[in-house]
């Protein structure tokens, strides 16, 4: 990038009492710009070893041209590629992820919110960038998203009052999903990455079991990092442990009494859990069920929002040091923000970490299955 190019050599090197060259002083070398190998290969600007060629009094002036580049004084080089891409490309809207906003009659998305939301689409792209090293681009976003045969993810503001956004996987082409809010949602990027993880679910196969669907590898995990001692070889099943390799994170847990019930745990989450309609950032739906009580309807929402919740978190830890931590969030004395956590809040047993970890694993695996 060049701005202003008002001399050229010194009066040392030859230039006159303005640092111009005279150009019938062929005994100095004038300057030249372009890059080599440093062996043979080089290329050059025009104007280069021409004195005064590169002055802003000069028509050829490097200010007064460009290369690659749609601004002035800008000159690009782009390599691996067969050709340069813009410089200056519009900026990303919904409508490049994938995205739709809709409304009913006599409510409408706010700026801000159309804002917030497409921060949200951002981050996740980029989580998925840095981990899959894909392109950091919406392509990347749709490519995981939304299936070949789809097209639309669609916001939905609704005129009924309340607090809250619900995304439905059971919609038909060109649809991949619906997230409906309602009209008083104090909507924030961590509300909709959540969403977007229960989109997630969906385009991971919904609601069915295994390891080939999200919801399938919370219901029931595989933690890979630590050892059942009575089958070593084996991973252990059924749930994330902590570094003990004892204590459950998340998955099944069984009581004194000997009864099993999913849980999504209280440690390694980026926050606290709080009840609706007051969420905290990392846990958006901290929805608690006790299975021996529960239909089935409410044990599949309890493990769809801890899934949820995951992908936020790992969202989140993925492209900045927020998301996952290493904290019992169990005391009501850690139930601040981070940066003012008490230290017996601390949790040495590394709750954040192997939570991460599980699903820096999980979604390595699952890419495989979406895009095989």
């Amino acid at each position: 990038n060049y701005d202003t190019i008002e001399w050229e050599a010194g009066s040392i090197s030859g230039g006159n009492a303005n640092c111009i060259i005279n150009p019938n002083n062929t005994t100095i070398e004038p300057p030249r710009a372009g890059f080599g190998d440093g062996a043979t290969a080089a290329t050059e600007l025009l104007g280069s070893g021409v004195a005064g060629a590169f002055l802003d009094t000069n028509p050829t002036g490097l200010i007064h041209n460009s290369l690659n580049s749609s601004q002035l004084g800008r000159y690009r080089w782009c390599f691996g590629v067969p050709s340069c891409p813009p410089d200056n490309p519009p900026p990303t809207t919904l409508a490049d992820y994938g995205i739709q906003l809709i409304s009913d009659p006599g409510v409408q998305w706010t700026s801000t919110e159309e804002l917030t939301i497409l921060q949200a689409a951002e981050d996740v792209t980029e989580a998925y960038s840095t981990h899959f090293l894909m392109p950091n681009e919406p392509a990347t976003f749709k490519q995981i998203m939304i299936i070949p045969e789809r097209s639309t993810i669609n916001f939905k503001k609704t005129q009924v009052t309340g607090s809250g956004c619900e995304t439905n996987n059971n919609v038909s082409a060109p649809l991949q999903a619906e997230v409906t809010c309602l009209s008083d949602t104090i909507l924030t990027k961590y509300t909709v990455v959540h969403e977007l993880g229960h989109v997630f679910v969906g385009r991971t196969g919904g609601y069915t079991t295994g390891q080939n669907s999200f919801f399938g590898r919370v219901q029931q995990p595989i933690d890979l990092d630590v050892v059942d001692p009575n089958n070593p070889t084996d991973p252990k099943i059924g749930a994330i442990y902590d570094n003990t390799g004892v204590s459950v994170l998340l998955g099944a847990f069984k009581d004194s009494l000997g009864n099993e019930d999913w849980v999504r745990g209280i440690r390694g989450w980026g926050s606290w859990a709080s009840p609706l309609p007051n969420p905290t950032d990392f846990q958006q739906n901290p929805l608690n069920a006790v299975d021996a009580n529960a239909t089935q309807a409410i044990k599949e929402k309890e493990r769809d929002e801890g899934a949820a919740d995951m992908f936020l978190n790992w969202v989140y830890s993925t492209i900045s040091p927020a998301g996952f931590r290493n904290v019992n969030w169990g005391s009501a004395v850690c139930h601040v923000p981070f940066e003012s956590l008490p230290e017996s809040c601390n949790d040495d047993t590394l709750p954040g970490d192997h939570r991460l970890s599980w699903m820096n694993t999980t979604m390595t695996d699952l890419l495989s299955v979406i895009n095989p």
